[in-house]
């Protein structure tokens, strides 16, 4: 009687362990994300990623999906967190390494365009306050 008893706690045991890996946490949610992700709705994948990472922090692919979601939705800062933090969980991942590189890359090509504006609208407005001084002076000078 004992020892069905001792085979009965260990067949549960076993059970219980194999259930637990066969069914991942999380993983309904990686395939919404993904799904998501395919169809250009990336707010929603980055919604279902990050269920996915609170029941799997350490899961470097929730993460580097997350990443590749922030990075198509132009959100390169958050794109190179995340590929960052899936590069340190898995350090042996390709794409990871060349996704956050593209980020940076974007990123600073977005930089670039932005300070190209800057530079354009100083010199607009250099030029304004050079004809508005000229003014000034012919109103108050008669130059």
């Amino acid at each position: 009687m004992r020892t069905m008893k001792v085979v009965l706690v260990v067949s549960v045991f076993v059970a219980v362990v194999a259930i637990r890996y066969m069914v991942r946490p999380g993983g309904d949610d990686l395939a919404k994300g993904k799904a998501f992700l395919e169809r250009g709705d990336y707010d929603s994948a980055v919604d279902r990623f990050n269920e996915v990472i609170r029941l799997r922090p350490y899961f470097a692919k929730a993460y580097k999906y997350r990443g590749e979601a922030y990075y198509k939705n132009g959100d390169y800062d958050n794109a190179i967190a995340d590929y960052s933090q899936a590069i340190q969980l898995n350090p042996d991942d390709a794409e990871a390494y060349k996704n956050r590189g593209s980020a940076y890359q974007d990123k600073a090509n977005s930089d670039w365009r932005r300070a190209d504006e800057l530079v354009e609208a100083g010199l607009r407005r250099s030029q304004f306050d050079e004809a508005a001084d000229a003014d000034f002076k012919r109103a108050m000078f008669g130059k």
